[in-house]
């Protein structure tokens, strides 16, 4: 053999190198897609959870869960302003968006956005109901007894 050939690469070393290649694509795919999966979750908080820990969600977007605080939806030409509860905890929820037809006081809602300050800013108004809805078994002790 002179100094200019390299020895011959076995089968068996050329089907490692193979699996090792093949082993390094896919962790950094699943990597790859973790990574964006992170950023495209849109988490569930409770009113009282989002409250408590409005400092740690900062601007990061998330959906937040309560009944709507009877009395205060102030409906507005590009949405409305009201207030959310659970858990003894209330939020003021600034939403622009279109109306809906199941949105009134004691509805449970989600909503979907982020915190400004001390006030909730939505962009997106979801209202929690089965197949067969009823508002009176959702709606917490407040609502309740302020509707009868």
């Amino acid at each position: 053999m002179t100094d200019t050939q390299l020895p011959p690469v076995r089968p068996k070393q050329r089907m490692h190198l193979r699996y090792t290649l093949a082993a390094v694509a896919c962790l950094a795919i699943v990597a790859w897609m973790f990574t964006e999966l992170r950023g495209a979750v849109v988490y569930l908080r409770p009113v009282s959870y989002a409250v408590s820990h409005r400092s740690a969600q900062g601007t990061r977007t998330f959906r937040m869960g309560g009944t709507v605080v009877p009395g205060t939806i102030a409906k507005s030409s590009d949405g409305a302003r009201f207030e959310v509860m659970e858990g003894g905890a209330k939020a003021q929820v600034d939403y622009s968006g279109g109306p809906r037809d199941l949105f009134r006081d004691c509805a449970p809602v989600v909503v979907e956005g982020h915190w400004a300050g001390n006030v909730f800013t939505a962009s997106r108004l979801l209202i929690r109901h089965g197949s067969a809805y009823d508002a009176s078994k959702r709606a917490d002790a407040n609502c309740r007894a302020s509707t009868s």
